[in-house]
């Protein structure tokens, strides 16, 4: 979720998990010398969890991604490119992002007006929310706001909630982060690979995880272009391997699991066409079935100027003497 972001926040179908986002503003808020500390015990303990429901669909800290793809170009890369900018329905800040999961995961709740509607958006985007607490949703958020305020010092309950409904906004003000968020049709940087021997198609996309140097893969219908989990059920895998143009460099190999099955999510319990993997620039891939031709990509890394360190002398040997 991650990626509240979903809790998904994107853990289950988008984003990143809320935990993340508690985490972000306890360290901000740490920084800058207000710093939690352990109140005297209550007669209970009220833990903050994500809301019930949640599973895994992004995991929203890691840095990662970028490039053109290493395989022919797709008619589909070329339509869904030249889509005109006023048809761009990418999210232009995070809470664009939020929103979209709260409307996967919560249809029926809305986020309050005023001061307390981003922490709604926040708490909305984690997960899905129980019946017994969507039925008074105002009050299970506000114990959940609660929950956060007891990790830090007792005495100034209101300047600590002040300050973290600051930071919530302050945080969805800030820029997409879309990692586990599937595209639609006209937002650009979508690839569509066919699968030979099937009725589907890789889909590899990037946009809004620039910053992460990631991409995410998923399966699409070929025909309808609509995301499907796992079409091949469990008769596939897929491998990191090393690069086809540098074997010999050492490179750890290993099979790669979904973002959901990284959270522990059954294949089940997945939402329809919201399983993904999140994959890393550069990262060489290897798709197996029984019986069939495996499939070796490579992750596109998205090209960028290359920081310069003055001290160092760079010599390049690739080109003429």
């Amino acid at each position: 979720m991650a990626m509240a972001v979903n809790v998904s926040l994107h853990r289950r179908p988008t984003f990143r998990p809320v935990a993340l986002h508690f985490q972000s503003l306890l360290t901000d808020m740490a920084k800058s010398g207000t710093k939690p500390t352990t109140r005297p015990a209550k007669p209970y303990e009220r833990k903050l969890s994500p809301p019930s429901g949640s599973g895994a669909a992004t995991v929203a800290d890691s840095p990662h991604s970028k490039t053109p793809p290493a395989s022919s170009p797709s008619p589909k890369d070329a339509s869904s490119s030249s889509a005109s900018a006023s048809a761009d329905t990418f999210p232009k800040d995070l809470r664009g992002c939020y929103l979209e999961s709260c409307e996967l995961l919560n249809p029926t709740i809305r986020p309050r007006a005023g001061e307390l509607r981003d922490w709604d958006i926040t708490v909305l985007a984690s997960g899905k929310v129980s019946e017994a607490d969507a039925n008074d949703f105002a009050a299970w958020s506000d114990s959940q706001l609660e929950s956060l305020i007891e990790d830090f010092p007792p005495g100034d309950d209101k300047r600590w909630r002040a300050e973290i409904l600051r930071k919530t906004k302050e945080q969805l003000d800030g820029p997409p982060d879309s990692i586990g968020r599937k595209p639609k049709p006209g937002e650009g940087d979508i690839h569509i690979r066919k699968i030979p021997d099937s009725k589907y198609s890789f889909r590899l996309w990037g946009r809004g995880l620039e910053a992460r140097r990631q991409y995410c893969l998923d399966w699409v219908h070929s025909e309808t272009g609509e995301a499907v989990n796992s079409p091949f059920g469990s008769q596939y895998e897929l491998w990191s391997v090393p690069n086809r143009r540098t074997p010999m460099v050492p490179c750890a190999s290993g099979r790669l699991a979904t973002a959901e099955q990284a959270f522990g999510m059954a294949l089940k319990d997945i939402p329809p066409g919201q399983e993904k993997f999140v994959l890393v620039e550069g990262t060489a891939c290897l798709f197996k079935r029984p019986g069939k031709q495996s499939i070796y990509f490579e992750v596109p890394v998205r090209p960028r100027p290359v920081n310069v360190d003055p001290d160092i002398l760079v010599l390049d040997f690739t080109g003429e003497d």
